[in-house]
């Protein structure tokens, strides 16, 4: 299954002495499917679950425990199929940058149009 997500975040970062960088970034993806989470549309047989794909298959297809009677039956509706997933991130780093003095162009004095 292939779905598109839109990211939207905000980050700040601060330089430290000796190459250092410390960051974080706070993202929230709003996908555009609502089966990451797995709970969405009706709910199947339980027991035609079983008989083709055995005791675990089954187990996990109905993971609820208690709630009113017959709310997991067969064609129950299983979450909110109008409201799509969504997750968020939260990421820290610590970024250490390489430098090399003798790395890249050098930069002449002056031009040499301007020497005397």
């Amino acid at each position: 299954m292939f779905s598109v997500c839109v990211p939207i975040g905000v980050g700040a970062s601060l330089r430290l002495p000796y190459n250092l960088k410390l960051g974080s970034e706070f993202t929230y993806y709003f996908t555009f499917t609502d089966y990451l989470d797995d709970v969405s549309g009706y709910y199947f047989e339980n027991d035609l679950i079983r008989e083709y794909n055995g005791e675990i298959a089954a187990a996990m297809a109905d993971r609820s425990t208690g709630g009113p009677a017959g709310w997991t039956t067969s064609g129950a509706i299983r979450g909110n199929p109008k409201n799509s997933d969504g997750y968020l991130a939260l990421i820290f780093s610590l970024t250490y940058t390489f430098t090399n003095k003798k790395a890249g162009p050098q930069r002449p004095e002056k031009h040499p149009f301007l020497r005397k």
